[in-house]
């Protein structure tokens, strides 16, 4: 008569009992998980740390690629400066030599100051004209050095915008992760009220049966 008495109690017992084991086993997963997506989160920060670090570092390569470049651009400018004055300075001793030359063959005829004037202005042609070479020449490095540094530094915004891409990504996938954290601590939080109510639940009917079986 005992047995049937406590019969009830017993599968009420046994079903808290696997409640109450399921509702722990859950609550342990979702503890491990809120672990692991606290441990993804910790990474994509880190993540989006480096990323903006390494665009900064960009930045600074890129501003100082463009002092580099209006430098350089200065020296062309002097350069195609200088090079232009040769040129006119050339013309000028060419037109000279030429109208002494044009009055020696009228039989004008040159005085020795005249002559020695004619041999330093073709000296100092000939001085002009390998200026000019050299200053072609340093043009031409000057172009290619700058040229390099334009493409380096389109690079380097190429490379900028793919780490603005990078730091968006990882952001929007830190946010996916803080909303799965967050709906998985939701979850935790609302197995520990259950796992609460059936703790009472069964201590009620613990009471209950102690006091049945004090009877």
């Amino acid at each position: 008569g005992t047995n049937k008495h406590l019969e009830p109690f017993r599968v009420e017992y046994d079903k808290l009992y696997r409640a109450q084991r399921k509702s722990h086993e859950s609550e342990k997963k979702l503890i491990k998980r809120c672990k692991e997506l606290q441990a993804e989160i910790t990474q994509n920060s880190q993540k989006v740390q480096t990323a903006i670090k390494l665009s900064q570092d960009d930045q600074t390569m890129i501003a100082s690629l463009n002092k580099e470049i209006e430098k350089h651009q200065k020296m062309v400018d002097d350069k195609i400066k200088a090079e232009k004055e040769g040129k006119e300075e050339i013309e000028r001793l060419k037109k000279e030599k030429a109208e002494l030359e044009e009055r020696m063959e009228q039989g004008a005829g040159l005085s020795a100051a005249q002559e020695r004037l004619v041999n330093e202005m073709q000296t100092k042609r000939e001085i002009l004209m390998k200026e000019r070479d050299a200053h072609r020449q340093d043009l031409e490095r000057l172009h290619q050095v700058q040229e390099e540094m334009i493409n380096k530094a389109h690079n380097l915004e190429d490379d900028k915008e793919r780490g603005l891409l990078q730091i968006q990504s990882i952001k929007e996938a830190l946010d996916q992760k803080r909303s799965e954290a967050d709906a998985e601590q939701r979850r935790k939080e609302g197995l520990d009220r259950k796992l609460k109510a059936l703790r009472a639940q069964q201590e009620e009917h613990l009471t209950e049966f102690r006091a049945k079986q004090q009877k």
